[in-house]
Order: structure tokens, then C-alpha cells, then sequence
């Protein structure tokens, strides 16, 4: 006899996705909000990145890349930094942790606040509009210094989660959008500081 997966335990998959990620096109200090695990924005724009995570075993695994960036065990809802600091704010695949469309909304408010004026804000997500109850986005990714990697995102499903819905908080929290790509599965943003 055999049973049919519950739907609870059910897991959207995308195929792997080819990510060839560039360096920041700004200059100054740089924020990346849920930058541990991978560490991408680190490994390529090394120490002048100030790079929080909320879990420190996300950290210590981004920490073997050798990276030279400050690290900080923070919520993103609630930054440890005055206002004004950074040039630009790097949001890299982290929203799709975030299932509460609250928690999205602070995160994007918080950067804004620490943003100086006109500064720069990346945000790479992934699509997660799928009805199962987790969605992994798989990734083959290349660093600017030709390095490719391979690794996979696992979230919650159904978070309902778009291009235009970030893109709607990231315009009403005080950004105008510079750039929008969707690619399929994953979409990347950019918007600058009013």
C-alpha cells in the first residue's frame, strides 16, 4: 500500500536557476540584511560590508568563506544603527525567510531609515507563489571572479510572494525603483533612497 504525500509536508522545487551575481555599483559602506549562510555579498564586496543575520549559525557557516566583513547577530526589524549610515543595503534572497508580510514591511523601513539619501537598495527574492508547503529555489551561482557554486533556498511555501508585491512595499516605505528583472522563478530590484 502506498500513501500520498500529506500536504503539509509537500515542496515546490525550481529548476536550477544560473545566478551570475555582480558587484555593488555603489561606493561607501555596505548593509546585507540576512547575509549569513552563503555570505555572497561579503565574499564580493569583502570589508566594507556590515552584514547581520539573526541566527548565528548562519554566520559561523558564512565565516568559512574568509570574507573580511563586520558580522552581527541582529533582527532586521530593528537594525543597531543610527540613522543614515550606509551607501547601500543588500537584501539578497533573505525576504523569502520572512513569511509574515509585517516582518517584510519593517525590514525594508529599517534599511530605509539607515540608508543615507539617495543611497542604493538591492533585493534579490524568490517568486514563491507555489500552493506547497515549502518551495526551494536551486541556484548555481558565479562570482565575479569566475568561482560557481551550488546551493538551494528552502522556505515556506505560499507566501504569495512577487516582484510587484515587494516592489509595492519597497515604493511605499520611500524608494523610487531604479531597476526591475524578472527571471522566472527569482526577480531582483533596485530602488534609491528619496
Amino acid at each position: 500500500m502506498t500513501f500520498a504525500p500529506r500536504a503539509e509536508y509537500s515542496t515546490f522545487q525550481t529548476p536550477f536557476q544560473e545566478i551570475a551575481f555582480e558587484r555593488l555599483r555603489s561606493t561607501g559602506l555596505v548593509l546585507d540584511v540576512g547575509g549569513g549562510g552563503e555570505g555572497i555579498v561579503s565574499r564580493i564586496e569583502g570589508s566594507r560590508v556590515c552584514a547581520i543575520d539573526i541566527n548565528l549559525s548562519e554566520i559561523r557557516e558564512a565565516q568559512i568563506y574568509e570574507s573580511a566583513p563586520q558580522w552581527i547577530a541582529s533582527d532586521g526589524e530593528s537594525l543597531p544603527f543610527r540613522n543614515a549610515v550606509f551607501q547601500t543595503a543588500a537584501i539578497w534572497f533573505s525576504l523569502d525567510y520572512m513569511a509574515d508580510w509585517k516582518m517584510k514591511r519593517a525590514v525594508v523601513r529599517e534599511v530605509l531609515r539607515v540608508l543615507r539619501k539617495k543611497g542604493s537598495l538591492s533585493i534579490m527574492s524568490s517568486k514563491i507563489i507555489c500552493r506547497e508547503a515549502r518551495f526551494v529555489l536551486r541556484m548555481r551561482y558565479t562570482l565575479p571572479d569566475g568561482s560557481v557554486y551550488q546551493t538551494g533556498y528552502g522556505v515556506k511555501g505560499n507566501q504569495g510572494q512577487t516582484m510587484d508585491r515587494i516592489s509595492d512595499i519597497v515604493e511605499q516605505t520611500g524608494f523610487h525603483i531604479a531597476k526591475k528583472d524578472d527571471n522566472g522563478y527569482w526577480f531582483h530590484l533596485e530602488g534609491i533612497k528619496k
